[in-house]
């Protein structure tokens, strides 16, 4: 009554002997595994085995891809009536099965959702991992099935909540998470798009297309702008050679140093020197 004790008992087949006991034992093990198909409080018999299908779980194609469809326009009920009619075949495997088959269903709908959702990548993950952790814990099938009404719910809740909310605060976000990393690493030559995306976990494209929406300029131009305030600061305020500068602010000196410093402060370095001289002076 008060700790919701049960007992799940499987019996073997006849012993036939001390030879005979290791493969009884790896039996009778695999028996009390089926709890999850039994339930609790279960008699588990040698016959109740031979009931089990011991194939490989293939998810019917027009289930799946009704539940990929369902989970990834974030609806909710259809997603779990679809994932109800699976489970019904799924849980008449065994139990390595069974959880085998749970876990690539889980990863499929985190991949899927990822490539459609870049955005939802993160949130995703942790809902992944939490999942995964919990499904190591799972005696029956309705534990299962509970888990995964909970996955589906919170997965369907968040892309419903991207399709009614578009550019909510995810735009700003994102936004937020690129000027910090830029301001951290711009003395990292080889800084750009393609590597703070790879550390935010979304694709270059889409966090491009969001921050020149909420900046009005692209990553890489923020990234140069940066760069070149900063050599501005050194140029000004110090008295370090070109190349210990440009060491600092994650620049080469090349051609191309020279054209991007001459369009952005619309002279030449040898002439903003200058100019920073005749200042000095005066």
């Amino acid at each position: 009554q008060y700790l919701n004790l049960s007992l799940t008992v499987a019996y073997s087949t006849p012993f036939k002997g001390l030879e005979h006991l290791p493969s009884m034992y790896i039996n009778m093990e695999n028996s009390l595994l089926q709890k999850i198909r039994y339930g609790h409080s279960s008699i588990i018999s040698p016959q109740m085995m031979d009931d089990l299908n011991s194939d490989i779980f293939f998810f019917p194609k027009q289930l799946s891809e009704r539940l990929s469809s369902a989970v990834l326009n974030g609806k909710t009920e259809q997603a779990l009536e679809t994932y109800q009619k699976i489970s019904q075949q799924l849980f008449s495997y065994d139990y390595n099965e069974i959880m085998s088959s749970s876990i690539r269903l889980i990863y499929d709908l985190y991949f899927q959702i990822s490539d459609k959702y870049p955005v939802l990548k993160e949130d995703c993950m942790t809902l992944l991992k939490d999942c995964l952790v919990d499904l190591k814990n799972v005696e029956i099938a309705s534990d299962i099935s509970r888990l995964m009404d909970t996955l589906l719910k919170s997965l369907c809740s968040k892309i419903e909540f991207l399709h009614n909310n578009p550019f909510s605060q995810n735009t700003d976000i994102v936004t937020q998470r690129i000027c910090q990393i830029v301001d951290r690493e711009f003395s990292n030559p080889s800084l750009c798009l393609s590597s703070i995306s790879e550390e935010i976990g979304l694709s270059p494209n889409y966090i491009g297309q969001i921050f020149k929406s909420a900046m009005q300029k692209s990553v890489a131009q923020y990234i140069t702008d940066l760069r070149m305030e900063m050599l501005a600061h050194y140029l000004n305020e110090t008295k370090l050679p070109l190349n210990k500068i440009l060491e600092k602010i994650g620049m080469e000196k090349n051609n191309y140093f020279y054209t991007r410093f001459k369009k952005y402060f619309k002279v030449s370095l040898g002439e903003y020197r200058m100019n920073t001289h005749m200042r000095s002076e005066e």
